[in-house]
């Protein structure tokens, strides 16, 4: 299976990767302010099925975090 990366996501989609994750579900609306707030953001997909993500949050002066998150792992042939 082809892995696709992209700069973007659904509020949808990183929804599920945070339940994936164990972390809590959060509101289609905080989710899709978060994402577009963040300051860079990868998405990995396996054909159309999101599988994991990296996003990056910067003030531009001193602060950094880097948040990441991975799906259920495909087997890659």
């Amino acid at each position: 299976m082809k892995i696709s990366y992209s700069e973007n996501m659904t509020p949808e989609e990183y929804n599920y990767l945070r339940k994936s994750v164990g972390w809590s579900e959060i509101t289609p609306g905080q989710a899709k302010r978060g994402l577009e707030n963040t300051t860079f953001l990868v998405a990995a997909r396996a054909g159309e099925e999101i599988v994991a993500m990296g996003r990056v949050l910067f003030d531009y002066g001193y602060t950094l975090v880097l948040n990441t998150s991975a799906g259920e792992l495909v087997r890659i042939s």
